[in-house]
């Protein structure tokens, strides 16, 4: 019978996997209940309301079956509860890749991992946010059947490979927490460096292979049609000496400004950049201690120093393969990795040790951390709410400004001249300052082109228009009646030329 089917299995998963399953559903939906019971869209969002997400020319293969799965609609509950899912069974395989036993520690790691940033900003972009924890779980995956797996690499590559095809960021994800499960290894007294150089080989494995098989899919589609040059995809594989020196330049800086903004750029000094100081020190404490007092060979102590100097530059491997390749906050989440490092050490290192007062150092920052990030999440969901309700408040002054015009209902089709200037002390200067930069939260408003106002008025208000085509675009800047009009906000910024409703912003 079915009941008896899953009491069995049930019965089967640890205590450790079922706690690490529900804290992380828990500490998910409390941290980001705001956005998923909202309708929050930013300016990609105007793009998604129904969507396949195929789109195949930003070389994201497999990232429309993923979403499919949430059906082609923007729905927020649904999307929300599923990509909660899909981050409650990575924080599960990150307890079992790393054998984790603590529940304190497996309380931490499922709150680091679903207040991290990169999860807040990701679901600024909720259409697409299952897809994307999808993919990070299945690199998750990738690790986890490559190692606890005596053949697992021969096909563990193929979940790779679909992960890449959502989003080529989990290749960041796939190289940080190998290292980080290499590092592990390389501590303990009793591991066997043959079977550590093993597991690592079956590792590069996965990813040479699931990497090379992409790239070839990339560059058969890239020859027979169009990647766009965003993000700098269509320059991928153009490799060369100076590309490697900027990419190791661009890794260690975006590395630092992630964690330490405040104190390197102009932006101000938060708890947040306070607290990376202080967990980059304590993990500092700690490798210091393990290397000083514990009987690992120097070996292994060599290899790990080498492992922990590659983490910058794997955490934004994208440098190293497509030279103009703009890293923004979507595109950051296996810099995770530092805080879920730290747990471990605790875990492995001074609770079997009894280091209290590090120990409870480390739990109180931890902690403070949690709580300060799923506040961050929240000031960014804040922004992104306020924008767009601006942004709503903007498209109606402008629709009141055209249904005024004598000849507005001649217009079919529309066209948007210049870009909507704004700024708020709330959202360009105290948002700015407060939290890291979230993309897809950040700004002011999410009329941010042609196409985007033209979706708006359709959706929120129910005027359907056509963009104006390129040709009569040129034709309507050369007439008398567009040299005469003004810049928004005047009453002549808004005019209805022939056919097409003009806009003229600057």
């Amino acid at each position: 019978m079915p009941n008896e089917i899953f009491r069995k299995l049930y019965l089967k998963i640890s205590r450790e996997y079922k706690l690490a399953f529900i804290i992380t559903v828990i500490f998910g939906t409390l941290t980001h209940l705001f956005i998923f019971t909202n309708r929050i869209p930013n300016h990609d969002s105007l793009h998604s309301f129904y969507h396949n997400q195929s789109i195949l020319y930003s070389g994201r293969f497999t990232l429309g079956p993923a979403a499919s799965l949430s059906s082609y609609f923007d729905l927020p509950w649904i999307i929300g509860i599923l990509s909660v899912v899909y981050l409650s069974i990575l924080v599960t395989l990150i307890v079992a890749l790393f054998d984790i036993k603590s529940k304190l520690s497996i309380i931490l790691i499922s709150g680091l991992i679903v207040t991290f940033p990169t999860i807040g900003a990701t679901f600024t972009y909720l259409y697409t946010a299952d897809a994307y924890m999808l993919g990070y779980a299945l690199a998750l995956l990738a690790i986890y059947i490559t190692i606890k797996y005596k053949r697992g690499f021969l096909y563990s590559w193929m979940l790779m490979l679909f992960a890449i095809g959502i989003y080529q960021a989990t290749l960041s994800v796939f190289l940080v927490f190998s290292i980080l499960y290499i590092i592990k290894r390389l501590t303990e007294t009793t591991a066997d460096i043959r079977i550590i150089a093993n597991s690592l080989s079956k590792l590069i494995f996965t990813f040479v292979i699931s990497l090379g098989i992409y790239a070839l899919i990339f560059k058969i589609y890239q020859k027979y049609n169009n990647i766009v040059s965003y993000q700098g995809l269509d320059e991928a594989g153009n490799i060369g000496l100076t590309t490697i020196k900027n990419a190791l330049y661009n890794s260690l800086y975006q590395y630092g400004t992630f964690y330490f903004r405040g104190f390197i750029t102009n932006y101000d000094i938060k708890l947040f950049e306070i607290l990376n100081v202080i967990i980059f020190l304590l993990c500092t404490i700690m490798f210091i201690k393990v290397m000083v007092t514990s009987k690992i060979k120097l070996i292994n102590k060599i290899v790990i120093f080498i492992l922990i100097l590659l983490i910058p530059f794997s955490s934004f491997i994208m440098y190293f393969i497509s030279p103009s390749v703009e890293y923004h906050t979507l595109m950051k989440f296996s810099l995770v990795a530092v805080y879920i490092s730290l747990v471990i050490i605790y875990s492995e290192y001074f609770e079997r040790t009894k280091k209290i007062s590090l120990s409870w150092i480390t739990i109180i920052i931890l902690i403070v951390t949690i709580g300060n990030n799923a506040i961050i999440n929240n000031i960014a969901y804040l922004n992104a709410e306020i924008k767009y309700e601006r942004s709503q408040s903007m498209l109606n002054r402008i629709a009141v400004k055209s249904e005024g015009l004598e000849n507005y209902k001649d217009a079919k089709k529309i066209m948007v001249v210049g870009g909507l200037k704004m700024w708020t002390k709330i959202s360009s200067d105290t948002v700015a300052n407060s939290i890291p930069w979230m993309t897809g939260a950040m700004g002011e408003h999410i009329l941010t082109s042609q196409s985007r106002i033209r979706n708006m008025f359709e959706y929120y208000l129910g005027v359907y228009l056509h963009e104006v085509s390129k040709e009569q675009a040129v034709q309507i800047r050369e007439s008398n009646e567009y040299k005469q009009m003004e810049t928004w906000p005047a009453n002549e910024s808004v005019k209805v030329i022939d056919d097409v409703l003009v806009i003229k912003f600057n």
